[in-house]
């Protein structure tokens, strides 16, 4: 996914460092969504495990949110890419 997020702001417009680092964030960020995601979905029965799997459910999610509101802000946040993370999150 990181590549084709950054190859599509590349191709998109010229970007500046600043947008650079903003969708290495996201990236970085929806890695850890999903491994949060797979971490709650295999810890079903174990009550301990459950809940710190969901936290960090939802602190990957309002980074995402976060990340992709500055992206909106910045004017790049309707590359695919992000949209298919935002639908992905929206979804869950």
């Amino acid at each position: 996914m990181s590549d084709e997020l950054i190859t599509d702001l590349i191709q998109d417009n010229d970007n500046d460092l600043e947008e650079i680092k903003i969708i290495t964030k996201i990236e970085e960020t929806y890695k850890l969504y999903e491994s949060c995601e797979n971490s709650k979905n295999d810890s079903y029965g174990d009550y301990g495990k459950l809940k710190i799997a969901k936290l960090g459910l939802d602190f990957a999610r309002y980074e995402l949110v976060s990340l992709i509101k500055e992206a909106d802000e910045r004017g790049f946040g309707n590359c695919e890419s992000i949209q298919r993370i935002k639908g992905l999150i929206d979804r869950s």
